[in-house]
């Protein structure tokens, strides 16, 4: 299409050189990585024993938004609410 500006050469010119992973318990979490291409809304980013992977760009400080922490207190479960949802679950499982 002559004349149209890319929305793809848009995000490319966009994307920084590295980015962070930035997704909570991500096995890459907090780890740099090289970017070799954008593609879309992924990124395709070099790891550190060579290998090549698509990345959600959302998943990455790439558009410069590091999502904030919550406290531990607020994401761990209690032995009694995992006991309140198996007892909901069962109850789910016994309607139908």
């Amino acid at each position: 299409m002559r004349g149209r500006l890319s929305q793809t050469k848009y995000i490319l010119h966009d994307t920084p050189l590295h980015v962070r992973i930035t997704r909570r318990y991500h096995p890459l979490e907090n780890q740099q990585v090289d970017v070799l291409s954008a593609r879309g809304r992924c990124l395709v980013v070099k790891l550190s024993d060579g290998s090549t992977t698509r990345i959600p760009r959302v998943w990455t400080d790439a558009d410069g938004h590091v999502p904030q922490r919550e406290s531990a207190e607020n994401t761990l479960y209690s032995v009694e609410g995992l006991r309140e949802l198996m007892d909901l679950l069962e109850i789910l499982r016994a309607r139908f």
